[in-house]
């Protein structure tokens, strides 16, 4: 199972509840089904183990979502209302103390969703698990491997060291890594 769907506290903006691996395994009620009237799914990954200062960042998921009870559906400055439907997925069970096979997982789960046609928000944890989606987007044949898609970092590290304490999967190795999927 990709997901821990225990009913964890939800995003704000969630629709109904739906166990995404129970849908996809159940055929009166597919994942392309469900797709059809989504937008959005929302992914925790709470995964901090590869940070070198203050660990915690594995608590972020489940920060936000209390935090998205004190967000503005309505924009005031844009006359922009948030539209769209969201659903929360839950948490990816992730690998506590291996980034990669934490990749792993995250890049078969936004895989999931982007054949389905909904568009994965990542909320975590720390970034070097940003690889696993960055290599689900890279998959599709649209995307001409990584040359139609524009990454923004921001950090206030380059993230371009080939390898940070004898490991070539790392919060510290992040860009090198998307850099090495098409140099």
């Amino acid at each position: 199972m990709l997901f821990n769907t225990f009913e964890p506290g939800k995003f704000a903006f969630s629709t109904e509840s739906v166990d995404l691996y129970e849908s996809k395994n159940d055929e009166s009620n597919d994942l392309s089904d469900f797709a059809k009237s989504k937008k959005w799914g929302i992914i925790g990954v709470p995964f901090d183990s590869t940070c070198s200062y203050h660990h915690g960042s594995r608590y972020g998921p489940t920060i936000i979502r209390e935090a998205s009870f004190g967000f503005e559906q309505y924009n005031s400055t844009f006359e922009k209302l948030l539209d769209g439907e969201f659903y929360d997925c839950g948490d990816l069970n992730v690998v506590h103390g291996n980034c990669s096979k934490t990749c792993d997982s995250l890049e078969d789960a936004v895989g999931e969703l982007i054949k389905s046609n909904i568009k994965p928000i990542l909320i975590g944890g720390e970034h070097s698990v940003s690889i696993g989606s960055i290599k689900a987007l890279a998959d599709l044949e649209e995307n001409n491997d990584l040359s139609d898609i524009t990454i923004i970092h921001l950090d206030a590290h380059r993230d371009i060291i080939d390898t940070y304490i004898g490991e070539k999967d790392s919060h510290a190795t992040i860009m090198r890594r998307v850099h090495d999927l098409n140099p």
